[in-house]
């Protein structure tokens, strides 16, 4: 790896910023590498603290405290590199979406944000910091040797980082009004580029933010007027319509391995979240949205009790999976496969592979088996709140006091 100082500042016998090679580094990247033992630090530390609580805090109590120290970490980070970058940095925002947003992040979940800039000539020198923070966060933290959708070799990092799925201010930097053209013409290959419109202002030039966040609300309702609640129940309906066409191979797979945050965390936080739009509820945090929704009256008691303590466990189950092989792995196993893959086959022969048995496979069981009703309380709310007519009647199935017997 060569000088990464730019060309302004490059030196043709500077050996750049990988920890791995000596020889003479200049002022610039001798500061990078420098930087990467303090960041290392730093992550470990708020990684052990957790560690402390998982069995003596709430899990969503340690989710949302970790959630705000990894916003501070790669905000103080982002702040450095741009420093170091330019003499007179420019202004900018930087806006957070994904888990952290929700407060529902763990150790080692990846990071959605983006960064908004006044003019477009500043968009260069903001990415090559987003880039440098990216750096950062990829050299401390661990990776496994995989493969891609082509099969290429590729390493897979622990988690920590921007993510690589388009939420990055390594790709998403731009003025508000370019941000907008920007998601306008990728959201229809990237669909999760559209939660950006969502995003919330976490540091910088707060103007920015709130002109994109003007826009953004131009740009949700340009397809002409339509109500809260069927924007709602559209959301519910396709993130259901999916869901239920799996149904047959999630049961069967469900024998010998589920996924947690795909398969126990986020039908509750989707039909949640889809659940309090419907009533108006704008919180971006699940749990304040279930809180408001009983406030509000429209949940049971029993299905508050019923939603909230399955979030715990769901959270509490991530967060230790996340701490037990250090990275973001979401799977946990029943069974041994008989003819495991590749990265199985190389877990098990570290014996590290996610086997869980006993109480903790039966606790495991039960959420798979609570999912599925929390699957069919969606369901049902959307039949019911799509019906037609003036005489009508839309029963609130969240009202139940048998959670589970939409099973």
């Amino acid at each position: 790896m060569s000088c990464a100082a730019g060309p302004e500042n490059w030196s043709q016998h500077c050996v750049g910023i990988s920890p791995n090679v000596q020889g003479y580094r200049c002022k610039y990247c001798w500061g990078v590498v420098e930087r990467y033992s303090r960041t290392k630090q730093t992550i470990a530390a708020r990684r052990l603290s957790v560690s402390s609580m998982l069995d003596v805090k709430k899990a969503h109590d340690i989710q949302r405290g970790w959630s705000l120290r990894a916003q501070i970490i790669v905000q103080d980070l982002f702040i450095e590199m741009l420093n170091r970058r330019s003499v007179r940095p420019p202004k900018f925002a930087l806006v957070m979406c994904g888990s952290i947003q929700r407060k529902e992040a763990c150790p080692f979940s990846d990071v959605d944000c983006f960064a908004l800039v006044e003019k477009e000539e500043y968009v260069g020198i903001v990415k090559l910091a987003a880039q440098d923070t990216q750096n950062q966060l990829e050299v401390v933290g661990t990776y496994w040797e995989g493969e891609d959708s082509k099969g290429s070799a590729m390493r897979i990092y622990d988690g920590f980082h921007f993510c690589h799925g388009g939420l990055s201010p390594e790709k998403m930097c731009a003025t508000p009004g370019g941000m907008i053209d920007y998601i306008d013409g990728e959201s229809e290959a990237n669909s999760h580029t559209l939660d950006a419109l969502g995003g919330t202002f976490v540091y910088g030039k707060r103007s920015l933010f709130e002109d994109f966040a003007e826009r953004a609300r131009v740009f949700k309702n340009e397809n002409g007027p339509n109500s809260v609640k069927r924007k709602a129940l559209e959301s519910l309906s396709k993130y259901l319509e999916a869901e239920n066409k799996d149904k047959p191979y999630r049961l069967e797979e469900n024998k010998e391995f589920t996924i947690i945050k795909d398969r126990l965390y986020r039908p509750a936080q989707q039909v949640i979240k889809s659940v309090a739009q419907y009533y108006g509820i704008i919180d971006v945090e699940t749990r304040t949205q279930l809180q408001k929704l009983a406030a509000q009256g429209h949940t049971s008691t029993q299905v508050n009790t019923f939603l909230d303590t399955y979030l715990n466990h769901v959270a509490k189950l991530r967060l230790k999976n996340h701490m037990k092989w250090g990275r973001e792995y979401e799977i946990v196993y029943f069974k041994v496969p008989a003819q495991p893959k590749t990265e199985e086959a190389e877990l098990i022969r570290q014996k590290k592979f996610p086997l869980v048995e006993g109480a903790e496979k039966l606790e495991i069981q039960k959420l798979m088996y609570a999912s599925e009703a929390i699957r069919g309380l969606g369901n049902e709310f959307h039949r019911q709140k799509s019906k037609r007519g003036l005489l009508a009647y839309k029963k609130n199935p969240f009202m139940t006091n048998r959670p589970l017997e939409y099973v």
